[in-house]
């Protein structure tokens, strides 16, 4: 994975997110340039207070008028702090606004982005890393606006407007003031810069980190269940050294960075204070024009520290954006046209039509692979494992696109429909149920969102879910747990079932949809899949024959391709693979 940050990549995504609030984004500008007009108010008031105080001093102006003086300068010093205040409410408010508005919208768009990709895509990248990059890339960006209206904004104003101020004084006093901006930028640029790479080392050994965790709780059991715990501690302990080691790594240069600008700021201070020294020595200059000078000085060293500490904040917001926004340019391998319709099965006609599939070139899973399912038709695939029995649904669901041939529904290839609508009109039963943190009533109705409680409790019973439900303490409102794991393998399995029935699509799919349960409630449950498939084009992926011996056809796959195809009774009289497969199993079956 390439290190490089594409920074103007990211700040074009960054300002498209922006610009959706170009109110809020123009209300903070005239605030911060208001606020720091206000902050110059101060050292001119200083200015008056030793000239005019001096004056006083000398006896040239009365107590009378001194005390007036005093007066108006506390008046206006009052005012200015009560406009900044009110000003910094707004600025606050305005920002809290803006960052929350950017925050969803960035998470917005990523999710839905990644959400859209492909089933590889997902197969191929850690769910751990994906989380880990969806909330850095949510406080970066938080980050990275408040970098930009707290420190990086203050600092350009605020130049602008002592420059100005202090080239009234003496034209050499802005050339100092720019002389010390630049050189401050030149140290920080290159030390961040370096600092910002190994950043983008330790972000990936942090994802590592997190990925780990994730897999780690994901798979506990398996851990306790070979006493493993040890190993995974030791193995843990070794991915949070590494993260270390690049924190330690990034601090380094933050402190050398530290350092250089404490002495560049005092090296440069020391030339700001001598010319007005100079000239209050040669009378050219009053006490309070060198106060107001100091002061001027003093108050752009506050924003250009926090320049610095913005740059770093910058650099890290962008180094955290980088990995998040580097799925910006991960493309859907599956696409729609643009013209794609929307999917209505009416008749429910499969086929596949001379279709050569392979996960990767040197790995051909399907070779000219043909076969029509006809409306209603109950066909059963059979093969041992890798045969392809599984890319086929895949392949149907338009998870993979067919590297030659077609995949028609109705007669049409379903490369001409959108892929969404495709997955929607049609049912599946997984081999693997995989349930939401939610409801076991929430888990059955996300197959039909528009559902009524009767048609979802419908489904319940259907699936002879209804007494275990309602043996719960808390009924359908039970939390099944992350990915089910409080229930069964044969209680998830008929969730997974009535979900199915919910959705009453003309097209269903049984992918070894009765493997997770005893025999006593298999029974019972492949009586009510009969009734499920009646009037719907079937197709079953199993490894326990018992369960396709009434299928319309039954397939035998091998490496990919159709040795086989006939009925349960026609296959034991001719097949090999299929009477050698029955032969194995029929011990364990009462027929």
């Amino acid at each position: 994975m390439t290190r490089e940050i594409h920074y103007k990549k990211n700040l074009k995504i960054y300002w498209e997110l922006v610009k959706e609030y170009k109110l809020l984004v123009f209300l903070t500008f005239a605030i911060i340039i208001l606020m720091q007009a206000i902050t110059l108010v101060t050292p001119f008031i200083f200015k008056q207070l030793v000239d005019k105080g001096g004056l006083f001093v000398n006896g040239t102006i009365t107590k009378v008028t001194f005390g007036k003086i005093l007066l108006v300068l506390l008046l206006a010093y009052g005012i200015s702090v009560l406009i900044y205040s009110i000003c910094e409410w707004f600025r606050i408010s305005i920002l809290i606004k803006l960052d929350s508005n950017l925050k969803q919208s960035l998470k917005n768009r990523f999710f839905n982005h990644l959400i859209g990709l492909s089933h590889d895509f997902h197969a191929s990248n850690k769910t751990g890393t994906l989380i880990s990059r969806m909330v850095r890339g949510g406080s970066s960006i938080e980050s990275l606006t408040d970098t930009l209206t707290f420190q990086f904004l203050p600092l350009i104003f605020q130049y602008i407007l002592v420059s100005a101020a202090l080239f009234i004084v003496d034209w050499r006093l802005p050339l100092i003031v720019t002389g010390l901006i630049i050189t401050f930028l030149l140290i920080n640029f290159y030390l961040l810069t370096i600092a910002a790479k190994i950043r983008l080392v330790r972000n990936e050994a942090e994802d590592k980190e997190r990925a780990n965790i994730a897999d780690t709780f994901t798979n506990i059991d398996s851990i306790k269940y070979f006493g493993k715990e040890l190993k995974i501690k030791k193995q843990f302990k070794g991915l949070t050294e590494n993260t270390r080691k690049s924190e330690v790594k990034s601090w380094a240069y933050h402190k050398v960075k530290d350092t250089l600008n404490f002495l560049v700021t005092s090296i440069f201070s020391l030339f700001i204070i001598l010319i007005p020294i100079f000239g209050v020595i040669n009378g050219t200059m009053s006490l309070g024009t060198l106060v107001f000078v100091w002061s001027a000085f003093r108050q752009l060293l506050g924003p250009l520290h926090g320049f610095t500490w913005g740059m770093r904040n910058f650099y890290r917001a962008m180094t955290d954006l980088e990995q998040l926004f580097r799925y910006e340019d991960v493309e859907n391998e599956i696409k729609d046209t643009p013209n794609a319709k929307i999917l209505k099965i009416k008749q429910g006609r499969v086929e596949f039509k001379n279709v050569n599939f392979g996960y990767d070139k040197n790995r051909k899973i399907l070779e000219k692979f043909n076969l029509k399912i006809g409306k209603n038709q109950k066909i059963a695939f059979v093969g041992l494992s890798g045969a392809g029995k599984s890319t086929i649904v895949k392949l149907l669901y338009r998870f993979y696109d067919p590297d030659f041939g077609q995949v028609l529904i109705d007669g049409t290839d379903i490369k001409e429909f959108k892929q969404e609508s495709v997955r929607s009109e049609m049912s599946i039963v997984p081999q693997e149920a995989i349930l939401f943190d939610d409801t076991i009533y929430n888990n059955i109705a996300f197959s039909k969102t528009n559902a009524s409680e009767e048609e979802v409790w419908k489904a319940i019973k259907f699936a002879q879910l209804e007494d275990f439900i309602n043996g719960l303490p808390e009924k359908g409102s039970t939390i099944v747990g992350e990915r089910g794991v409080k229930l069964s393998g044969g209680e998830k399995q008929r969730v997974s079932i009535a979900r199915a029935i919910l959705a009453n699509k003309k097209i269903l799919v049984l992918d070894e949809a009765t493997s997770a349960m005893d025999s006593e409630t298999e029974f019972f449950i492949q009586s009510a899949l009969k009734k499920l498939m009646k009037n719907r084009t079937t197709i079953i992926i199993a490894h326990r024959l018992s369960t396709i011996m009434h299928a319309d056809k039954i397939v035998v796959i091998d490496k990919g391709k159709i040795k086989e195809i006939g009925t349960h009774e026609e296959l034991i009289k001719s097949s090999k693979i299929y009477k050698k497969l029955w032969t194995i199993q029929k011990g364990g079956y009462i027929k």
